[in-house]
């Protein structure tokens, strides 16, 4: 019989087999990928290899791997170590993170780190994809080098964003695709197949882009004498039967979705065109990008087709688009404004010869204005090196861990829903025997067999409230983190006070300049008072 859980499992085990068979496609595409710029003429090739290296340098060298969401990124990684049940979001990247994290240290940290290296592999696909649809290697070069120095672009590669292996898969199987196209191998075909297929099983939206993809393909590459034929059509057929199942399980993931009403919607829609979308905010993506898009569509109806596409991306997220991830799920979009606008730089520069230099400058300095907002200090990334700190300072033997839960901090009181996730992981590999429980739970069956340590972080002092709503004045504290001061003596083992930094990305923090953080031994109250709430 049916049933959501059988329905995981099957999304699992095929993406895992997928998995398997997309390295052997993955190298083929890098064989076409090689084929293509060794044949490019030297200034073109030269650009290219320019755009790799700093593409790995300022990733992995320069700047810094954070997480992208407010505190998601633990919950997603927990979701990874355990793969089953399966997120909302699909099985392709989960299956990604899984499969390489029973190799690695179980830790958000790793699939920063993955993510980043991804990223990097992703561009020369990226690249000569780009070029070919372009018809200019020329084209394909810059915007590798746009690619690989836009800092929403770093951003999103060197965090747990999990649309880097999906946006890896897509470019690997759309250059398979176009191959077959010309050379009409069946081989070719099924490679790019199993790699489009794992993309399209990875975000709930994936299905959608993927098939624009291919139309793209299809209407920019006339098929060679029998690249249509019946295997090619069973292929198409198979990648439907692939993407039911993962529409039926975002469908019944994410059923709260459907209570939504068209009056809903409306404003969504108003604010996903002017204010939740980067080609409107210069803080977020470069000016100079979107204007030289602009200059491309004017002369070409492909890419004012192509701009129109990118925009149309944002209304896809209309249901749950807001400044906090926005600059991380428009990055599909961000890339297609990239690829158009390596079109118009390159016409520009032939057609301008004599304004190369002051034209490159004014693109450089319109990139480099986004990475002060991009990457500005968050009391959310205090908190993350503030955990690893704190957790350090834990004996090895056997305790008592206490952290909020998700009733801890939604209850009456509290606005809205205050993010929860807390990376337990991190606790399996470092502490030692712990037995984790939550606010609540200590309290109603407090235990002090065992040491008990409490670890308190930002989100004591912080309450989710709507987009737009002024910061309290003054301090404030999660009623259950202040019902923990009251009723046990907390006893300081580290301790820190840290800047408020402010709403920078989601509205938590009232206007008090500083935030408490502290890993604190618990006893029993007769022993003494205090709390950092007080």
């Amino acid at each position: 019989m049916y049933s959501p859980e059988w329905l995981e499992f099957t999304l699992a085990g095929l993406a895992l087999a997928l998995l398997g068979l997309a390295l052997p496609s993955l190298l083929s595409a890098y064989g076409v990928a090689l084929r293509d710029w060794r044949a490019a003429d030297r200034g073109s090739l030269a650009l290219f290899l320019v755009a790799l290296a700093l593409a790995a340098a300022l990733r992995w060298l320069v700047f810094p791997r954070w997480l992208a969401m407010v505190f998601i990124g633990y919950l997603q990684t927990q979701r990874a170590i355990d793969l089953l049940p399966l997120a909302h979001y699909g099985a392709g990247s989960a299956a990604y993170y899984h499969a390489l994290l029973g190799w690695l240290p179980a830790d958000h940290a790793s699939v920063m780190w993955v993510n980043s290296v991804t990223g990097v592999l992703a561009l020369p696909l990226a690249a000569t994809l780009a070029a070919r649809v372009a018809g200019s290697p020329r084209v394909g070069a810059w915007f590798a080098l746009l690619v690989a120095v836009t800092p929403m672009f770093i951003r999103n590669d060197n965090s747990e964003a999990n649309n880097v292996p999906l946006l890896w898969w897509l470019c690997g199987g759309g250059l398979l695709a176009w191959e077959h196209r010309e050379r009409a191998e069946r081989a070719i075909a099924a490679q790019a197949a199993v790699l489009l297929a794992l993309a399209a099983i990875s975000r709930p939206e994936a299905p959608l882009v993927v098939g624009v993809v291919l139309v793209v393909l299809v209407r920019a590459r006339p098929a060679a004498a029998g690249a249509r034929d019946r295997f090619g059509r069973a292929l198409v057929g198979l990648g439907l039967l692939v993407c039911a199942p993962h529409l039926l399980h975002v469908v019944l993931a994410a059923g709260v979705v459907g209570t939504m009403s068209v009056l809903d919607l409306l404003p969504r829609l108003a604010s996903a065109v002017t204010v939740h979308n980067v080609f409107v905010d210069p803080r977020l993506f470069p000016a100079g990008s979107v204007l030289l898009a602009i200059f491309a569509a004017r002369r070409q109806r492909a890419a004012a087709w192509a701009l129109l596409f990118a925009a149309g991306c944002a209304l896809v997220y209309v249901v749950d688009l807001c400044r906090g991830n926005m600059a991380r799920v428009l990055v599909p979009a961000a890339l297609v404004v990239t690829s158009v606008a390596a079109v118009g730089l390159e016409r520009w520069l032939r057609e301008r010869p004599r304004a190369r230099w002051p034209s490159l400058g004014a693109l450089a300095v319109s990139v480099g204005v986004t990475a002060p907002f991009l990457y500005a200090p968050t009391n959310e990334q205090a908190e993350d090196d503030f955990i690893r700190e704190a957790l350090a300072q834990l004996p090895r033997e056997a305790k008592v861990f206490v952290r909020h839960g998700y009733l801890d901090l939604n209850e009456p009181g509290a606005l809205g829903v205050t993010q929860q996730h807390f990376p337990d992981y991190l606790l399996d590999a470092r502490a030692g025997p712990t037995r984790v429980v939550t606010l609540g739970e200590f309290r109603e069956s407090p235990e002090f067999t065992v040491p008990v340590y409490l670890y308190w972080g930002v989100r004591c002092s912080g309450r989710f409230r709507d987009e737009g709503t002024p910061a309290p004045r003054g301090g404030l504290v999660q009623p259950a983190c202040a019902a923990v001061g009251e009723q046990f003596r907390l006893e300081p083992v580290v301790e820190r006070r840290v800047r408020n930094r402010g709403d920078v990305w989601l509205e938590y923090y009232s206007d008090q300049p500083e935030l408490p953080l502290a890993l604190f031994r618990v006893w029993p109250r007769e022993r003494g008072a205090g709390s950092p709430g007080e």
